[in-house]
């Protein structure tokens, strides 16, 4: 099959989170398997196109507004397509990366790849907004002479990602959750949703990372990943005092670029290095947590391994 992959996010240039890393992944995997694979991406100086491994990878430059992605990938795209047409396109629903492509190339093929949509990350951010914070967000704003920007109103009507992800017959999601709350929010058939695990191939480096064999040895558990509430932080502070108590030897590492806590004024950097934010946490105990936020940009393009690129198949 011809498969064509659009995504602003790709690894290293681009490699910003997760939908770099999967996209990738998937894109390795789908060549490996026989198929032409080809990603449209984005890049930060110039258009390029080049073989990587088995995947040809075009980047293309939307100048300085990464919104812009969306129509400035289309002319890439045009070309190949008509140099040989393509049989079926994936774009990720947020940032609707692939919605100007499906809307000149109607007929092709094309599925949504679930990663979390902008009003899912703002609700989750923000959380529930009290009257307060919304009477105090219109009265800054009409004090500095601006309109108000109430971030708490959503309309799917207006929201791109909602008119991409409800076009195409299908929509994969990587957990059953993901794809309930998404079907719900934005009124679209849950048989139309096909769960598909992310994929992702491990390279040597990291399967060459060594393990403790000794009980009595230190063991350090990493977090890598933004340091933000959806990202599961909490529920590795809540099990860590069951896992000092069985292995006090154990130490733990955030390394991540540091988001606002649920403690206003307070990013997850300064909660987590607080003297005991973990309930239960005894005091007498040396702290087994260390922080690390300014590496992260660095860090995480470290982690996105692309097997066909470095390792072969």
């Amino acid at each position: 099959m011809r498969i064509a992959l659009i995504s602003y996010e790709y690894p290293p240039e681009t490699g910003l989170g997760g939908i770099g890393t999967y996209t990738a992944q998937a894109a390795c995997m789908l060549a490996d398997r026989g198929h032409s694979v080809e990603v449209f991406a984005g890049a930060l100086e110039k258009d390029s196109s080049e073989l990587d491994g088995k995947v040809l990878l075009h980047r293309v430059y939307p100048g300085k507004d990464r919104h812009a992605f969306p129509s400035a990938v289309v002319l890439k795209f045009r070309e190949r397509h008509q140099f040989q047409a393509f049989d079926i396109i994936e774009g990720p629903e947020y940032k609707s990366d692939g919605l100007s492509i499906l809307k000149e190339f109607p007929r092709v093929p094309h599925t949504v790849k679930l990663h979390t949509p902008s009003f899912l990350i703002k609700k989750l951010f923000f959380g529930k907004v009290s009257l307060l914070r919304k009477a105090r967000s219109v009265a800054g704003s009409l004090l500095k002479g601006k309109r108000p920007n109430p971030y708490w109103a959503y309309s799917k009507e207006k929201d791109p990602e909602y008119e991409f992800t409800r076009s195409v017959p299908y929509i994969l999601h990587p957990s059953f959750e993901l794809g309930g709350i998404v079907s719900r929010e934005w009124n679209i058939p849950i048989e139309r949703f096909i769960h598909l695990q992310n994929p992702f191939q491990p390279g040597k480096e990291f399967l060459s990372i060594g393990i403790p064999q000794k009980a009595d040895e230190l063991v350090r558990v990493t977090f890598l990943g933004k340091l933000e509430r959806r990202k599961g932080i909490f529920l590795l502070l809540e099990a860590m005092p069951a896992i000092l108590q069985k292995y006090p030897k154990v130490r733990f590492r955030f390394v991540g670029k540091s988001h606002p806590s649920p403690n206003p004024g307070m990013d997850m950097q300064a909660y987590i290095e607080a003297p005991f934010p973990i309930p239960g946490y005894p005091h007498s105990w040396p702290k087994p947590i260390s922080v690390s936020s300014p590496v992260f940009g660095k860090t995480s393009r470290m982690f996105a391994w692309r097997p066909c690129r470095r390792e072969g198949p």
